[in-house]
């Protein structure tokens, strides 16, 4: 029997980035098929706009259609 090793979004340069709401429109987030690698597709925010109350706000400047692999 053999075992598979799950990568974790929070093990990842991604941990960061969803930890402060910045992984916007995901497409895919989740790991990839290879072993340590875990996938996003979507929007990163780079700068938000200030936030009156609790209503949410889309950001200033983001990258947008972002295609990118991260190591665990």
């Amino acid at each position: 029997m053999s075992t598979i090793d799950v990568t974790a979004l929070e093990d990842t340069a991604f941990g960061k980035l969803d930890a402060e709401e910045r992984l916007l429109n995901a497409v895919l987030k989740e790991p990839m098929p290879k072993a340590g690698l875990f996938g996003f597709r979507g929007d990163i925010a780079l700068a938000f706009q200030e936030q009156v109350a609790d209503e949410k706000r889309p950001p200033d400047y983001s990258i947008e259609q972002v295609l990118a692999v991260a190591d665990a």
